[in-house]
């Protein structure tokens, strides 16, 4: 059944075979799974044997110095002979115990020399920190190179074997059994790795946990190759199920199965042993072995499918792997951008902190004036901050137009009561995902009451943050104004305050009328200036947020601010409430306004008085007009109802007078000039020169990076390197 040995294989790239081994050197497949050929088995399945069957290295067999960490054998052509060990620090291992192991590296040793050999792996272990009173294994890789003119290239990576039970001989515990476990694993889960399934062969190969790990993590056994050991150790006529397993017949592998012959204890303590004349001769002479195909039998031909396998195999994962790490380098430099800029030193933090307050300025600048140019207006409407306060503003004077009076003036001279329909806020409906008390509210004034009582007129359009309870105005319903009363509510005050002088009504009527009538504008007025301190602080919640996305730099950059933003607010309430009082005392006003509309509404009212008479009288035609004027001017009217009347025609002269100017007054006074655009306003609070007045514990507290954060850079910047050391193996 025997076939002809195949030709050795002659492989292309080679270099391409060095530069996966050189992106392993820096560390690369710690965050990108590389192509690998992987040694895997039970710590007694003579996985030794066929490292150095494949290998020609012979490891120490000492008890004490078994494989207690991952070995990394590369060997590559050259022109120049030479051997170098080195050690590849583990992922997470901190920076002096990386920088200390990178640095060690032997060169030049004798791996024939067994005693010089066995100490240089002494010396390993105690830079791995394994030992007595320490770990028994570790992370950390081995790396042994050898180059040689006549060297195939072939890089194989050989894990500790899995076991089972504790050996207190060489100091294993059964914490060690997971360690080993998930180390073997780690690699065996590499999508990129091709596996070396180490099984002896005089064992039910269904028993084998090594075998049904690879099956686990393989499930179609594309990457799977198996190699079988001890075939003299076979019961005599058994020999037909390993033979069935190279045939491909039972538990078919797509790379295959190979088997090895192991030497024995005797055959190690023979001087003049030669593992491949006694490997060759075992296979030749035992009669059922010689039937196997050459390239399924011996180290030699294992060697040689090892070398073809791994080159295939990293000849068509090699563009992925090119892909992938410049994936991983953007993704990681965009992590470490998100960080922002390191700040361990004082001036670090500074320069952070003044780069926020400058482009929080440059972006008020232009939210006070409506210049949204910008695509963080576009992103945030609710940073429109000029739009929102002017949509506030048209909301407050219709307020006040409507509802801001207490009983509607009588006909012939009263103010527009014409209900416009509420306006609301479009662009609110576009601001993306936003924390809760950031997220934007409608302009429609339609919202809760405190008492959750849905109003039609609410004085508050905007909910208030926690953090302002206190300063804000509670929410009421605005009433109608009361009908046609006025005239009837007047008659009354006239009648409660008249003298025994000639009939003219009293001078301290008309203020007491002002009172009645404008009772109404404390509260909308509160409640707008509440609404726009508000609008005020949300805009500043969300620039800062937008600024500066490190929560923690962020709140306690906020912390420092509140105390001096609540001042500021504070002092535009209380403005609010003094233009209040203000309007609250003696009627007065220099406005020749004022008189014009006292004119006009008397006008208004002569002409209201024609109407109804020619409406009502019986002479329609051209002839009878001077009898129609003759009723108007012979109408009987009191002196009682003649100072009603000329008492309502100046109180609602002055009211649209002191309205106009109280209206303006709030807006420009309390909101424009306190929160949005005076030289003291919260927007002015976040400063570049307010980074100058802070103290340097100040600094570090707000714009100091915690440890995690450090860590975290620390981390990028180091896959990042290695990422782009990467990069510069694969140009």
């Amino acid at each position: 059944m025997g076939s002809r040995s195949r030709e050795p294989a002659k492989f292309a790239d080679p270099q391409l075979l060095q530069k996966i081994d050189k992106l392993f050197a820096c560390n690369v497949g710690q965050y990108v799974s590389l192509p690998q050929l992987v040694v895997v088995g039970d710590q007694s399945s003579g996985k030794s044997s066929v490292l150095e069957g494949v290998t020609g290295i012979a490891f120490p067999r000492d008890s004490g110095l078994c494989t207690r960490y991952a070995t990394q054998i590369i060997f590559r052509r050259s022109t120049i002979k030479s051997t170098t060990v080195s050690i590849i620090h583990a992922p997470g291992t901190d920076h002096d115990t990386a920088k200390r192991l990178n640095d060690w590296n032997k060169t030049d040793i004798d791996l024939c020399d067994q005693e010089a050999f066995a100490e240089m792996i002494s010396e390993v272990g105690d830079m791995m920190g394994i030992g007595e009173g320490k770990g028994t294994f570790s992370e950390h890789v081995l790396q042994i190179e050898i180059a040689d003119p006549d060297q195939q290239h072939l890089s194989v990576i050989d894990v500790p074997g899995i076991f089972r039970t504790p050996s207190p001989d060489i100091g294993t515990t059964l914490e060690d059994i997971d360690i080993v476990r998930d180390m073997v694993k780690s690699y065996m889960e590499n999508a990129r790795s091709i596996m070396l399934v180490v099984v002896p062969s005089n064992i039910d190969i269904a028993t084998q946990e090594i075998l049904q790990m690879a099956e686990n993590f393989d499930k179609d056994g594309q990457r799977t190759l198996g190699v079988l050991t001890k075939p003299d150790l076979i019961d005599p006529g058994a020999e037909s199920t390993v033979i069935e397993l190279l045939q491909g017949k039972r538990h078919k592998l797509r790379l295959g199965w190979t088997v090895l012959r192991n030497p024995g204890k005797q055959d190690l303590e023979d001087p003049s042993f030669d593992r491949n004349e006694a490997e060759l001769n075992f296979f030749k002479t035992k009669k059922k072995w010689s039937e196997v195909d050459p390239d399924k039998k011996g180290a030699s031909a294992l060697r040689s499918k090892l070398q073809e396998v791994l080159t295939t195999h990293v000849r068509r994962e090699f563009p992925s792997v090119r892909k992938e790490i410049t994936q991983r380098l953007r993704a990681a430099q965009q992590s470490r951008d998100s960080l922002g800029p390191a700040r361990d030193q004082l001036s670090d933090q500074r320069n952070y902190l003044t780069k926020i307050a400058t482009e929080f300025y440059n972006i008020t600048f232009s939210a006070t004036r409506a210049q949204y140019d910008q695509d963080v207006f576009d992103e945030n409407p609710v940073l429109r901050l000029a739009t929102k306060v002017a949509n506030r503003n048209a909301s407050f004077e219709r307020d006040m137009k409507q509802r801001g009076h207490l009983y509607q003036f009588s006909k012939g001279g009263s103010v527009d009561s014409h209900t416009h329909a509420e306006e609301t806020d479009q662009d609110d409906k576009h601001s993306g995902d936003l924390p809760k008390d950031l997220e934007p509210e409608n302009d429609a004034d339609e919202k809760l009451s405190d008492a959750g009582e849905a109003f039609q007129h609410p004085t508050r359009k905007r909910e208030n943050h926690l953090e302002l309870y206190e300063l804000m105005a509670p929410n009421f319903d605005i009433p109608e104004p009361q009908g046609n009363d006025i005239i009837a509510w007047l008659d009354k005050l006239h009648h409660d305050s008249r003298g025994l002088t000639l009939e003219s009504f009293s001078s301290s009527l008309v203020p007491k009328a002002v009172k009645n009538q404008c009772s109404k504008w404390e509260m909308i007025a509160k409640g707008y200036i509440s609404d726009v301190v508000s609008v005020t602080h949300k805009y500043i919640l969300l620039l800062l947020r937008t600024v500066c996305p490190d929560d923690r730099v962020r709140d306690e950059l906020f912390s420092v601010l509140l105390e001096k933003l609540l001042s500021k607010y504070e002092k535009a309430v209380k403005h609010v409430e003094f233009v209040i009082r203000v309007e609250a005392s003696d009627p007065m006003t220099l406005n020749p306004h004022f008189g014009n509309t006292l004119e006009h509404v008397r006008q208004e009212r002569k002409k209201s008085a024609v109407l109804k008479v020619a409406n009502e009288s019986p002479h329609k035609d051209e002839g009878d007009k001077w009898l129609l004027v003759n009723s108007i001017a012979t109408a009987p009217l009191s002196n009682a109802q003649h100072t009603v009347q000329d008492l309502h025609d100046v109180l609602q002269s002055y009211y649209k007078t002191a309205q106009e100017r109280f209206v303006d007054n709030v807006c420009m006074q309390g909101a424009v000039y306190h929160l949005i655009k005076g030289p003291d306003t919260p927007l002015r609070v976040f400063y570049p020169d307010l980074v100058n007045g802070l103290s340097d514990a100040q600094i570090e507290r707000i714009a100091g990076e915690e440890m995690s954060t450090r860590n975290k850079r620390k981390s990028l910047n180091e896959e990042i390197s290695g990422l782009q050391e990467g990069m510069k193996i694969l140009a």
